[in-house]
């Protein structure tokens, strides 16, 4: 069945499949003008629209006019429409309700008006108006109550419907459908169960779909066509792992769209819905009404969907995915961690993955396990896993999730294969599927095969008991025989707006080493690198250096105590910048901060560089024009290191920041001047530590 239309927006313009009689109109551009006393008549037979009913007489109509309010406007009284069907009034008193862009209102033609054969509607801008109207389409389509959609009375709550309504009512229409479904593979025989199908992507007055596709966010995807009656489906599913299967459905259940909370918009049960906006070529953007979109397969969040209706529009959207409410995480309720194995002697215990730190968990083997248990029983819908410092080959890539109430019997509640991070400190979230989610004290990640090294590791793992929703969306939409029309939308839940976060990670200039100003953080993140180190040969270095490497097995010195500190103070007569200081607290010299420095100076050791005399003389560029502001520099520089491999590191006192960190730099026989400027020495050893991870 064909919907009965008029479009003014295209040039020549569209008819069908009856033409359409003028009355006091002038044709433009983009539109059709009808000055007051004009109208637009055209014929229709009910049932080239929809089938009669089962006792013969014509089904109830849906009439949707699209127009705008003229631009010199000052009310939406100055564009009144009437609206009358074999001489009966449809609607007497209304008004477009496009408020200067165009707008849709939308109109319910009763059946009772209508009669089998040749009907004719007509649309009128009264005599009396002030302003002429501007008419972009005008359509007659399938009730959205005969069609399984929506039942709309009015535009902007103005309209009125026909003698069986009131102004401004709106039915409840049956709209969200549950199929029980099933699944076969081509080398199988027979069907075999799968996850309900639960479905709705409601357009304002459009009808539902007929052909849908989706993708959700695992990767897995799936085509399905409905028939008109909307009681089974048929189509083909791929999952997450690339297995291919036939899909089929049978309507289980179809249910009245309801608004919804957040908790019932995550279990399944109601929509999602999207103010919308639309724009034709390089045009201004104009509001297209709301779209309600709810597909839930028992998979991942959907990413991407695809529609076709039986009207001949069309439609894809991709959705821009948000992070789940901060407020809903439930990491803090931790209590305890349990671990199949961890690296005690360099630090990357499993309950590092708990802090908001980039201290790691590491485990021998290609497979490893962690138990979490909480204070308290909550359901978690989503999670998170962040990437450790190194080595991608220790990445998981398989895990299962399980949960337990007692710690002894578990359950499955998410599984993953062939997951990759990209990055280094990368976090990534995975969310439940819908009904997996159940309260749980204890949470068990069973890590089934990484990336192909000997270790597994980790930086971070978070929980929360609340999923993301999708912020919006950005596609097309396109009209039967029209070009396509850009197409977004803004999310309207009822779920707390928030921004995407996923973990606080803190930006380069917030990064790891400003966190670096205790004894207790620089502990934890030195025989982390420590441990790091150790993986790597020092083919270069020194013999001595390396067979203490070797024989001691870690690179940290005892701390110097409070009275050396002091006593280093007094002799420089200035207090020390913070990263400094307390590195100095936790480590009195240390071996291999990078390739080329092997040994930092010691509390009694360290001095001002111009101290060292032959070295200063030597190394200060005196004369060397465009260094000038080098060699002042060198003058009043602190010297913190030993001799590496052909370099110094050094600190400026009088490049202080506001939280009393001194500028720190390099100076390398490969460098044409001082190398780069790096913010603290904490920046500076960061920094030359992710040069040596690269390297």
């Amino acid at each position: 069945m064909r919907a009965t239309f008029a479009d003014f927006t295209t040039d020549p313009p569209r008819r069908g499949p009856r033409a359409a009689r003028l009355e006091n109109c002038r044709p433009a551009p983009d539109h059709l003008a009808i000055d007051a006393g004009g109208s637009v008549t055209f014929d229709f037979v009910p049932a080239d629209i929809l089938p009669p009913g089962e006792d013969g007489t014509p089904g109830e109509l849906t009439l949707t006019v699209t127009a705008p309010v003229p631009p010199n406007s000052e009310s939406p009284d100055d564009a009144p429409i009437e609206v009358t069907v074999n001489g009966r009034a449809v609607v007497a008193d209304s008004a477009a309700s496009g408020d200067v862009v165009p707008g849709e209102t939308v109109f319910t033609v009763p059946g009772a008006l209508l009669v089998p054969h040749t009907n004719t509607l007509r649309l009128r801008h009264p005599a009396g108006a002030r302003d002429g109207l501007r008419l972009y389409r005008i359509a007659l389509d399938p009730s959205r109550t005969t069609d399984d959609a929506s039942r709309t009375t009015g535009g902007a709550d103005r309209a009125t419907s026909g003698a069986d309504r009131t102004e401004g009512e709106v039915a409840a229409p049956e709209l969200v459908f549950t199929f029980r479904t099933e699944r076969r593979a081509h080398t199988s025989a027979g069907w075999r169960p799968a996850p309900r199908l639960t479905v709705h992507l409601g357009r304002a007055e459009r009808p539902l779909p007929e052909q849908l596709s989706w993708r959700g966010e695992d990767g897995a995807e799936a085509a399905v066509a409905f028939p008109p009656a909307r009681t089974e489906f048929y189509g083909h599913h791929r999952a997450a792992d690339g297995s291919l299967t036939e899909y089929r459905g049978v309507l289980e259940e179809r249910a009245a769209l309801p608004e919804g909370t957040y908790a019932d918009i995550y279990a399944g049960t109601a929509p999602h819905r999207f103010r919308t906006e639309e724009r034709r070529g390089d045009g201004d953007w104009h509001p297209s009404g709301e779209l309600r979109l709810l597909i839930e397969d028992g998979g991942a969040p959907v990413e991407r969907v695809t529609w076709h209706d039986r009207a001949g529009d069309s439609g894809s959207l991709a959705l821009r995915n948000g992070g789940p409410d901060p407020r809903e995480e439930v990491t803090g309720l931790v209590t305890g961690v349990r671990v199949s194995d961890e690296f005690t002697e360099a630090g990357e215990i499993a309950r590092n993955l708990l802090d908001p730190t980039w201290h790691k968990w590491l485990g021998d083997g290609h497979t490893a396990w962690l138990e979490f248990s909480l204070s308290r029983p909550v359901a978690v819908l989503h999670y998170v896993l962040a990437s450790a410092n190194d080595c991608d080959d220790r990445d998981p890539t398989d895990w299962t999730l399980r949960g337990s109430h007692d710690g002894e019997h578990w359950v499955t509640l998410d599984s993953r294969a062939g997951e990759r991070f990209r990055e280094r400190h990368q976090p990534r979230g995975f969310t439940l599927s819908a009904g997996q989610a159940t309260p749980c004290r204890h949470y068990r990640l069973e890590i089934t095969r990484n990336a192909g090294a000997r270790h597994v590791q980790l930086s971070q793992v978070r929980f929360f008991a609340s999923a993301p929703e999708p912020r919006g969306f950005f596609g097309y939409y396109q009209r039967e025989n029209e070009g396509p029309t850009g197409y977004r939308g803004t999310a309207t839940s009822t779920a707390p707006e928030q921004e995407p976060v996923l973990v606080p990670v803190p930006e380069p200039t917030t990064g790891p080493a400003t966190a670096l100003r205790t004894v207790e953080q620089w502990r934890g993140y030195l025989a982390e690198h420590s441990a790091d180190f150790l993986h790597v040969p020092g083919d270069e270095e020194p013999e001595d250096v390396a067979a203490q490497r070797r024989a001691v097995g870690r690179l940290l010195h005892g701390g110097a105590d409070d009275g050396r500190i002091a006593a280093l103070e007094e002799r420089l007569g200035t207090r020390l910048p913070p990263s400094y200081r307390a590195f100095l607290a936790t480590s009195d010299g240390r071996l291999n901060l990078s390739p080329f420095m092997w040994e930092m100076r010691s509390a009694e050791a360290v001095d001002w560089f111009r101290g060292e005399s032959g070295l200063w003389e030597m190394l200060r560029m005196d004369g060397e024009e465009g260094f000038e502001d080098q060699t002042a520099m060198m003058d009043r520089a602190l010297l913190i290191s030993e001799d590496g491999d052909a370099q110094y590191w050094l600190l400026d006192p009088g490049d202080v920041s506001e939280d009393g960190e001194w500028a720190a730099y390099i100076w390398a026989n490969w460098y044409p001047g001082l190398g780069e400027r790096y913010g603290s020495f904490a920046e500076l050893v960061v920094e030359e530590r992710g040069g040596f991870e690269d390297a």
